[in-house]
């Protein structure tokens, strides 16, 4: 059985002194890669972009790996340094403004120059402005045709870089385009180019009313997986911490992981609410690791004799008998 490659949100270490000077940020990114570093089970972490690039990029690769940290995907965000950059509050790569989106595209751009610098792999694009709050407000179709544009421009631009959609139901106010797992696999089928594929967010699957399972298992039969948000939900963007209220799904989605022979990264999306953020990374760390174990108990063989004869009662048993040992 091997190992997870699990990463964590550098963001929860990294405190931006207030002085500004270089030196104050690179002692800071330091800091931050030192306490990340010291989180058993964590061997990367997500950044996000431009928000979390508060030193030269070639010395944060020195320092990522001083400690032994990889960069497991960079996250483009339509901001100005932690505010939203106005330009963007009404759509980026799918916007009918070619100006503005063109600077989406650039901003996407950026993130694939950091990305090679970085070692890192994975660029995720996360759809949270483009789409539409009103009845007859914009030209869906114009919408669609220019997100896919954008992201041929994009991934023709750095061919040796992965681009994961992730999918989100909906960010208030807006009803994004991407917003379910059908339109993102359309989007990746369109834009037909071998590095976009997915980033599937596991609150985000139950928030559009998904099977995860069934998502998760669509995107790795087809080579599209590229990289896995994981947390878990209460049927809204909740962001609860791993395997905390659905773990059948999440045991299902592990058993894929086996079954595709996952490699990319894991990266837990949880929001901290309240709590030691350590902690709560340790507990995700902990509870992704025993399902990880648990998907490795399925007998293969007698779960697909049991599909066969299309025996869901004994497909239970058997799932209930692994979980309490009996």
């Amino acid at each position: 059985m091997n190992e997870l490659n699990i990463a964590g949100r550098l963001a929860t270490f990294l405190k931006v002194p207030s002085s500004g000077k270089e030196e104050d940020n690179i002692e800071a990114f330091r800091k931050a890669c030192e306490e990340q570093s010291k989180v058993p089970g964590i061997t990367g972490v997500e950044l996000h972009y431009p928000a979390g690039f508060v030193i030269d990029t070639a010395k944060m690769k020195e320092l990522l790996d001083a400690v032994n940290l990889k960069v497991s995907a960079l996250n483009p965000r339509f901001v100005k340094g932690f505010a939203k950059d106005d330009r963007f509050r009404d759509g980026a790569l799918s916007h009918l403004n070619p100006v503005i989106r063109q600077a989406a595209i650039d901003l996407v751009k950026r993130n694939a120059d950091a990305a090679k610098i970085l070692g890192c792999e994975v660029v995720n694009i996360w759809v949270d402005r483009d789409g539409h709050m009103y009845s007859f407000e914009k030209d869906c179709a114009k919408l669609w045709d220019n997100f896919v544009d954008s992201l041929q421009q994009i991934a023709d631009y750095a061919p040796d870089v992965k681009f994961a959609i992730e999918y989100k139901y909906e960010e208030t106010p807006v009803k994004t385009l991407v917003r379910d797992a059908g339109r993102t696999l359309a989007i990746i089928l369109e834009t037909n180019r071998e590095n976009v594929g997915a980033n599937v967010d596991y609150n985000h699957t139950i928030m559009a009313q998904e099977s995860p399972a069934e998502v998760y298992d669509m995107f790795l039969a087809r080579g599209k997986l590229f990289n896995i948000h994981l947390n878990d939900s209460w049927y809204y963007d909740d962001d609860i911490m791993v395997g905390s209220n659905t773990p059948i799904s999440l045991l299902e989605v592990m058993y894929l992981l086996r079954k595709y022979d996952y490699k990319g990264w894991i990266y837990f999306d949880t929001k901290i609410i309240k709590g030691d953020p350590v902690e709560e990374c340790v507990e995700n760390v902990e509870t992704t690791n025993q399902f990880w174990k648990l998907a490795h108990d399925i007998d293969l063989e007698e779960l697909e004799e049991l599909r066969k004869k299309d025996d869901y009662i004994g497909i239970k048993r058997m799932i209930r008998k692994l979980l309490f040992k009996e």
